[in-house]
C-alpha cells in the first residue's frame, strides 16, 4: 500500500484514500499511515503528536508510550527531552496557539513542507505525498531542469538541503524547528556550547547511553544486527557486546561482491571468535510487483537501488513488528568526513561535501555556509561537522533508512542527538574518518576482543592511512574535493 509508513498533515480536509489513523492537530487535519507508529500526549490545553518510534536514554525499559507520559509540555522542554530519544520520529507539538515540527536525529521520518503565498498548507513525509495531495508545482526554472536532469544522478541521487523538484516543496532540516502558523524556520541545536572531553570520557558516557537502549530493546523485540568489515558496523557490535549473546548477527550476500570479499570473511572471524549467532543473509529477494510499485511510487526522485538493497535484504525480517533491525548508520556524522578542508565560503562548503556547487544549487550553500559559521562562532562546534551532518547525512543514511522502514523496524543507537553530541565534543582529530582513535578507545576499554580483526584492509584505505602518516594526505583531499571525487 503506498505511504503505508508516511504522514499528511494539512490546513484543509484531505480524504487520503489509504489505510490509517486520522486526527486533529488544533484546525490542522492529520493523516498517519497505517505502519507508522503514533502516539497522542495532551495536558493542560497543550498537545504533542510523536509519529514513529524509539527509546528514551533516562527511561530504560520503558515503551514510547509510557516515557512519553514524562514529556514536558513547552517547546524548549521537548527540545530537551527529544534530545535524548534514540530512534526514528517527527513531534508536532501545539501549544494552544501555534504548531511547531522537528524530527530525529537525521531527520528519517522526512518533514517536507507546501509553500503557497508565503504560508505553509502542508507537511508531510515526502515530496511526493505532498505533490499527491497538494497542488504542487514543479521547478521548471532552468538551471533546476538541468540540474535534475544533468547533474542529479551524478551526486548518486542525494539531495540538496532543503530543495525539492518543486518550486513550492521544501525539507525541513535536522537540528530545525518548523513553526505551521508563521512559515518560520529556527534552529534549535546547539544550544549550549560545545565542551570537549577526552576519549575516555565521551566513551564511558556512550557505554551508559549504549546499556539504556540495549535494556530497553531486549525487553521488548528480537534484536539482529548488521555485521561487516567496517567501523560502523565494528562500534554497533562493540555498544551491543555485554548483550551479544541475546543478538542475531547478520550480514547480506551481495550479488557484486566475491565469495573471498572482506564482509564476508571478517564478519565470520569475528562471529567465530566472539561466539555469537550469525548468518548470511540473500539480498536478492524482491516482494512481487505490485507491492514494489507501491513502494517505489511513493517516493519522488527514488534511487533504486537502496530500495533493492532494502526490499532485498531487509524483507528477511518482515512484517514483524516485535523484530528490530540494527545498523550504524548515522554514526558517521562523527567520522570527521569533511577532514581539514578548509571552508569559507559555499563553494567550498559544497566541494568539502563532493557536492555540485552552480546556480541551482549556490543559494543553499552560500547561506547555509553564513549559518553555519554563525553556529561556530557562538557554540564552538566546527561547521564542517554540522555541515555533513544536515546535509549529507540527512539526504543519504536519513533518507535510506526511511525507505527500509517499509520492510522491517531499523534503528541506529547512533541516531540519538545526546549520543552525537558526545562524540562531537571529542577533538575532531581523534573522530578521524580512516585512524579512529576514539573508536578505538571504546573497543579497548570495552570490547577488546573486537580489536583483533583488522576495519577495511583494502588498499585505498591502507594508502589514506600511509599519506595521512606522511603528511600529504592534505594535497590528496583537496584535489578530490576540487574534482568532485
Amino acid at each position: 500500500m503506498m505511504f503505508s509508513t508516511q504522514y499528511l498533515l494539512s490546513n484543509e480536509k484531505i480524504n487520503v484514500p489509504y489505510n490509517g489513523a486520522v486526527d486533529r492537530v488544533a484546525d490542522w487535519y492529520l493523516w498517519v499511515g497505517e505502519n507508522l507508529e503514533h502516539h497522542k500526549v495532551e495536558k493542560d490545553g497543550s498537545c504533542f503528536f510523536f509519529l514513529g518510534s524509539g527509546v528514551h536514554l533516562d527511561f530504560p525499559g520503558c515503551k514510547e508510550s509510557e516515557f512519553l507520559k514524562e514529556a514536558p509540555m513547552s517547546l524548549e522542554g521537548l527540545f530537551d527531552f527529544s534530545d535524548r530519544i534514540a530512534g526514528v520520529f517527527l513531534i508536532l507539538f501545539f501549544d494552544g496557539k501555534e504548531i511547531h515540527a522537528f524530527n530525529d536525529t537525521s531527520a528519517v521520518i522526512k518533514c517536507f513542507y507546501h509553500l503557497s503565498n508565503n504560508k505553509i498548507q502542508a507537511i508531510g513525509s515526502s515530496a511526493k505525498i505532498l505533490s499527491e495531495f497538494c497542488d504542487t508545482t514543479i521547478d521548471e526554472a532552468p538551471e533546476a531542469i538541468s540540474y535534475y536532469q544533468n547533474d542529479f544522478p551524478k551526486t548518486g541521487y542525494i539531495s540538496i538541503g532543503n530543495k525539492t523538484r518543486f518550486e513550492d516543496v521544501f525539507q525541513l532540516l535536522p537540528n530545525h524547528t518548523l513553526n505551521l502558523n508563521l512559515g518560520k524556520i529556527d534552529r534549535f541545536f546547539p544550544r549550549k556550547p560545545r565542551v570537549e572531553i577526552s576519549n575516555d570520557s565521551a566513551a564511558d558516557k556512550l557505554k551508559e547511553f549504549s546499556d539504556s537502549i540495549f535494556k530497553t530493546l531486549l525487553k521488548f523485540y528480537k534484536i539482529s544486527c548488521s555485521l561487516t568489515a567496517g567501523w560502523d558496523s565494528r562500534m554497533v557490535m562493540a555498544l551491543s557486546y555485554p548483550y551479544r549473546s541475546e543478538i542475531d548477527y547478520y550480514t547480506f550476500v551481495i550479488d557484486k561482491y566475491s565469495k573471498d570479499h572482506m564482509d564476508y570473511w571478517i564478519p565470520e572471524k569475528i562471529a567465530k571468535r566472539t561466539n555469537v549467532k550469525y548468518q548470511r543473509i540473500d539480498n536478492n529477494l524482491l516482494p512481487d510487483s505490485e507491492e514494489l510499485n507501491d513502494i517505489l511510487n511513493a517516493y519522488e526522485n527514488l534511487k533504486f537501488i537502496d530500495f533493492k538493497r532494502a526490499l532485498g535484504g531487509f524483507s528477511h525480517f518482515r512484517k514483524s513488528k516485535d523484530h528490530i533491525v540494527l545498523t550504524g548508520a548515522v554514526g558517521e556524522i562523527c567520522k570527521n568526513y569533511y577532514e581539514d578542508y578548509k571552508v569559507d565560503d559555499g563553494k567550498s562548503l559544497a566541494l568539502a561535501g563532493h557536492q555540485i556547487y552552480n546556480d541551482y544549487t549556490k543559494d543553499f550553500f552560500d547561506k547555509k555556509y553564513k549559518e553555519l559559521k554563525e553556529v561556530q562562532d557562538k557554540y564552538g562546534y566546527d561547521l564542517r561537522d554540522i555541515a555533513h551532518w544536515e546535509q549529507n547525512i540527512t539526504n543519504f543514511a536519513g533518507q535510506s533508512n526511511a525507505y527500509f522502514l517499509n520492510v522491517c523496524k531499523v534503528f541506529s543507537p547512533f541516531n540519538c542527538r545526546a549520543v552525537i553530541d558526545t562524540i562531537l565534543m571529542v577533538p575532531r582529530k581523534n573522530r578521524d574518518g580512516h585512524l579512529h582513535k576514539f573508536n578505538k578507545v571504546y573497543l579497548k576499554k570495552y570490547a577488546p576482543e573486537l580489536l583483533e580483526f583488522p576495519v577495511n584492509p583494502n588498499n585505498k584505505i591502507t594508502m589514506i592511512k600511509l599519506m595521512k602518516r606522511l603528511g600529504l594526505y592534505k594535497i590528496y583531499k583537496r584535489a578530490a574535493s576540487q574534482l568532485g571525487v
